[in-house]
């Protein structure tokens, strides 16, 4: 969910030598808010999501109380995946 929880998945990930190539999301909880971090250190990766990710593109990302409850750590682009299979 936050930067410093993204950016070491995404270290994890070359640390291992993996090419990502789908990010793959269930649900619109805040833990998908690393997505624009990810998606920064793989920039051809895809990032795809079920129907039920909706919650994640309902209000201004500024303004998400993610931001409260985790002062200076959620990512300053909140980046949604566009639904493509049913959820």
């Amino acid at each position: 969910m936050t930067v410093r929880e993204a950016t070491a998945l995404a270290d994890w990930i070359e640390l291992h030598d993996r090419r990502l190539t789908t990010i793959y999301i269930t649900h619109g909880h805040g833990d998908h808010f690393g997505l624009s971090v990810v998606l920064d250190r793989f920039p051809d990766a895809r990032a795809t999501a079920t129907a039920a990710t909706e919650q994640m593109r309902n209000g201004s990302p500024a303004q998400h109380p993610y931001r409260a409850w985790f002062p200076g750590q959620i990512a300053d682009t909140i980046t949604s995946a566009p639904s493509m299979v049913p959820g």
